[in-house]
């Protein structure tokens, strides 16, 4: 009976400690900033490039919606560093525009 109860004891202890990692990993990726979201739909047959933000790939319908606006002009460091920017390269909205063939 003891031993019934030692190894209660140290599964609730486990469990405890799993969910206080969890907290906290909840945390973690809660104070991660992302700079859009995802949402998709299966539909699309063929891969096909639309307005910006949308592809139709592998049957899918990927749109992302960007929390800032991409625009020509200055970049502050925060949003340099959060979509990986290195001084000298294409813009992402400069990409996108040429895959489309809007520049």
């Amino acid at each position: 009976m003891k031993a019934a109860q030692e190894r209660k004891n140290a599964l609730d202890k486990i469990q405890e400690q799993t969910f206080q990692q969890l907290a906290r990993n909840e945390i973690k990726v809660n104070q991660q900033e992302t700079l859009y979201e995802v949402r998709e739909e299966e539909y699309a047959d063929n891969n096909e490039y639309l307005p910006f933000g949308q592809v139709f790939y592998q049957g899918r319908l990927t749109e992302l919606k960007f929390k800032y606006d991409f625009t020509k002009g200055e970049l502050s460091d925060r949003l340099k560093h959060a979509i990986q920017y290195k001084e000298g390269e294409d813009a992402p909205w400069t990409h996108k525009m040429k895959i489309l063939g809007l520049e």
